[in-house]
């Protein structure tokens, strides 16, 4: 029996993105990961299950109407684990550049 997750190309996309940029907008966190609303409607709900994506609503007052937006966050276990995707991305970068020269 498989014991381990593994985390998929855009999910790692994902958690990258949020860690480079801090929280950040369900409209904006699309363009820059570049997924659909339905890949990341199913990506969201099993970042949360793994305990790695927080996602908090907030509502503004505009002069015409009650603005809702949802913000998304890395945990702290979710920052853990993108530390160590960016870790395993430099090292490889360096033993690609000690290989070349």
């Amino acid at each position: 029996m498989l014991s381990h997750v593994f985390l998929t190309t855009v999910q790692m996309r994902i958690i990258l993105a949020l860690f480079l940029n801090g929280e950040m907008g369900t409209a904006s966190l699309l363009k820059k990961v570049r997924v659909s609303g339905k890949t990341w409607s199913r990506e969201r709900g099993t970042l949360k299950a793994l305990g790695l994506l927080a996602s908090e609503k907030r509502r503004t007052l505009s002069s015409t109407r009650v603005k809702v937006t949802c913000n998304h966050r890395l945990t702290s276990r979710g920052e853990e684990i993108a530390g160590r995707i960016l870790g395993i991305s430099d090292s490889l970068t360096t033993g690609q550049s000690l290989q070349t020269a």
